[in-house]
């Protein structure tokens, strides 16, 4: 990862309030290249009450650089047991070709405690599928999510 980039990543996160501790990058495409995805947390314990998984994506010259956060929209799913589930997005920053999104958390920990619970199966880690829009134009960026949870207490 470029060094600016990772500053810009580090400052945004800060900003946000995501301790540098918790965050683990996923690259997608080449490194410093088109197509660079980070997602924070990357290990997500579906039994934290946090509220969101971030959505970092890097090098988005599909949008205008004259766009604010709040020009755009935002959508993301989440593929759970063969199937993309809808969770709620919102695009909470943008600079220099940067988009920071912030993901419902809880809505993802839900959809794989209903496939988990109704006999399913989930793939670990999980792809999970952003779209930004503004401005006339869109990305897509799809980004891996590693999920654990620690299952129910067990008696001595």
């Amino acid at each position: 990862m470029h060094p600016v980039s990772l500053r810009l990543a580090a400052l945004v996160l800060g900003a946000l309030g995501v301790a540098a501790g918790a965050l683990a990058a996923t690259t997608v495409g080449p490194m410093g290249g088109s197509g660079d995805t980070i997602v924070a947390p990357h290990n997500l314990n579906i039994e934290s009450h946090g509220n969101f998984v971030t959505a970092i994506l890097k090098n988005v010259t599909e949008l205008s650089a004259d766009l604010n956060a709040s020009d755009m929209t935002a959508t993301a799913s989440v593929s759970v047991g063969g199937a993309n589930v809808a969770v709620n997005a919102t695009v909470r920053a943008y600079e220099n070709h940067t988009v920071v999104v912030k993901i419902d958390r809880q809505a993802i920990s839900a959809a794989i405690a209903d496939a988990l619970g109704s006999g399913g199966s989930v793939d670990d880690p999980l792809t999970l599928t952003v779209t930004v829009s503004g401005g006339g134009a869109s990305v897509t960026r799809s980004g891996a999510l590693d999920w654990f949870s620690h299952g129910p207490p067990t008696s001595p």
